[in-house]
């Protein structure tokens, strides 16, 4: 399970992420969908958005992007992937970035 509090403080806007890491993702279409976990970090302008695309489709995949000042079309971040064995990790690449942007960002 990919918990609230492994998106470093960030307000959570949006969370419907039931997907169970331990089952294949066949068996469980009906938790695939475009709004999964949405995390808002006011103090950058950024947000962590989590979806699947298509929604509900076999043949998509999580899609995990950090967006500043709601520019959809250039995300600061895009990373892809159908296996949840690298979501977790993508996820907490996009973190790290977040923390990384807030340290730049109060030595400025």
């Amino acid at each position: 399970m990919i918990d609230q509090t492994d998106l470093a403080g960030g307000n959570v806007a949006y969370y419907d992420f039931h997907v169970d890491l331990q089952r294949p993702l066949g068996e469980q279409l009906d938790e695939l969908k475009e709004d999964l976990i949405q995390a808002e970090y006011h103090d950058l302008d950024v947000v962590l958005d989590v979806g699947w695309y298509p929604s509900f489709s076999p043949d998509g995949r999580f899609v995990v992007q950090l967006v500043k000042a709601q520019d959809w079309r250039s995300p600061l971040l895009r990373l892809e992937t159908n296996e949840l064995a690298c979501l977790r990790d993508f996820i907490g690449k996009a973190v790290a970035e977040v923390e990384q942007m807030r340290q730049i960002s109060a030595t400025t």
